[in-house]
């Protein structure tokens, strides 16, 4: 700037740059910067496009591996409070989490990274497989109580649960395809 306070420094990274090196490269970049301040008194920022999605990265990745296992457990523990009943809850969680690593697998092996916008995949997974989940059991026990078989419960429950499940798994695709 024109009274010498500010001045920008503008680094371009490669394009073939993935999300590791990226976060190395910025990692190396800060370290510099804070040996330079402390030598000078001199205040560094870094901005851009590759500064944010390094940090949104690393956002993701503390909220994935705290606040979601905080709230499965929490979830865990409302639906065997719910239903007390260990084999429904566990076949309920069991189908959610099969969803949830199916998917995560299938991302992985067509290259596409947890990011910005993906991040949020296994969290709608768990919401969306959970409440229909949760509404298929519920009618099943009510199913089980009115008609005391079980295989005809499954079968009554099926037939009533399919067309709801359906149109609500298609309203919430349409809306994310939007």
């Amino acid at each position: 700037s024109a009274d010498g306070t500010t001045a920008a420094l503008v680094v371009e990274l490669a394009d073939a740059a993935g999300a590791r090196e990226a976060e190395a490269g910025l990692t190396a970049l800060r370290a510099e910067l804070q040996a330079a301040h402390e030598a000078t008194g001199i205040r560094f920022h870094l901005a851009g496009v590759p500064v944010i999605e390094v940090e949104y990265a690393r956002m993701i990745r503390h909220d994935f591996f705290t606040i979601v296992p905080a709230c499965v457990l929490t979830v865990l523990i409302l639906v065997a409070l719910y239903f007390r009943n260990l084999t429904g809850t566990a076949l309920l969680l069991a189908s959610v989490f099969s969803s949830i690593l199916c998917t995560l697998a299938a991302m992985r092996l067509l290259g596409i990274p947890i990011g910005i916008l993906t991040n949020m995949v296994p969290t709608l997974i768990l919401v969306v497989g959970l409440s229909e989940s949760i509404h298929v059991l519920s009618h099943y026990h009510e199913e089980l109580h009115l008609r005391g078989l079980a295989r005809e419960a499954v079968a009554r429950t099926v037939l009533y649960m399919a067309g709801a499940c359906f149109l609500t798994s298609l309203t919430n695709a349409l809306g994310f395809g939007t």
